[in-house]
């Protein structure tokens, strides 16, 4: 096996592979490589005839240490190994790779999502276990006069600015990866501005399924009744809204009818030890 830069002309076979190994996501994978593909922001492994065996896709983002230093990190999306070649060494190979190209270009992590059965392929890579989301499950009452209208990209790139500045141990994104995020949002929900006692807030919407979420927003977080109340009656119809939120971090509120820590995501940090616990902001993971 050997590991290839990826070119344009390797997209077909790409998302072919895509699609077999995400059965559930081929609306997505459409979207994906029509507006976020690029050869440079991906890496494939093939055996000895040429075939695509293994690959992988990855945004670029930054890190904010506990300092509040910025660092380069990247995202991993999209890995996937045909099944004809599994538990052969062709993913843990492929991202091996990858991580030299990572540490040559200065980049301080890589971090992923992970269903719960990949969890120990990703640990014996190097990975660890330690970016969480919190989530509540409000029953909304009415919420008074709370007015919530749409926000352009521009106010969502400066409101979430504000918001991340300030956390610390924090994954975020940058550029064109936030431009991505706001687009596939809007695919399925909508992206929300307000103003509360002269502050600006957002909230990133997904309706799925008979599903209302907020995915991130920068809310205060002892005013769940009033987000999740004033979300409801927007779009009207729903019996409960869930909210994200970071894992110290909870949303309050009376009407919250579950609350629960759950795991979302592995960090590798390619030079020195990871932190005990990181904020995981990530958009795609809902």
């Amino acid at each position: 096996m050997k590991a290839v830069s990826v070119s344009n002309d390797m997209k077909p076979e790409l998302m072919a592979l895509w699609k077999r190994c995400f059965e559930h996501d081929e609306d997505f994978c459409g979207f994906f490589f029509e507006h976020q593909f690029a050869p440079e922001r991906a890496l494939a492994a093939v055996d000895e005839e040429g075939k695509i065996c293994s690959a992988l896709h990855f945004f670029e983002g930054q890190y904010q240490d506990e300092s509040g230093r910025v660092n380069d990190a990247w995202y991993l999306y999209g890995v996937a190994t045909a099944p004809g070649f599994r538990r052969k060494g062709y993913g843990s190979f492929l991202i091996r790779e990858l991580g030299k190209a990572a540490r040559i270009g200065g980049i301080c992590a890589m971090y992923l999502t992970a269903e719960e059965t990949a969890w120990n392929f990703y640990e014996e890579i190097g990975f660890v276990r330690n970016a969480f989301l919190s989530r509540t499950v409000f029953e909304p009452c009415r919420a008074g006069n709370l007015s919530w209208t749409l926000c352009g990209m521009e106010d969502f790139r400066r409101l979430r600015l504000m918001y991340t500045g300030g956390l610390k141990n924090a994954f975020t994104w940058n550029g064109a990866s936030l431009d991505f995020m706001y687009s596939d949002l809007i695919r399925d929900g909508q992206v929300l501005r307000c103003v509360l006692d002269g502050n600006e807030y957002y909230a990133a919407v997904r309706l799925r399924e008979g599903e209302l979420t907020v995915v991130e927003t920068s809310f205060p977080r002892e005013s769940g009744d009033l987000l999740a109340g004033s979300i409801a009656e927007k779009f009207g119809g729903y019996s409960t809204v869930s909210v994200f939120g970071t894992a110290d971090e909870r949303f309050l509120g009376s009407t919250a009818a579950n609350r629960e820590t759950f795991y979302k995501g592995h960090t590798l940090f390619l030079n020195g030890t990871p932190p005990a616990e990181t904020v995981y902001m990530n958009l795609l993971a809902d």
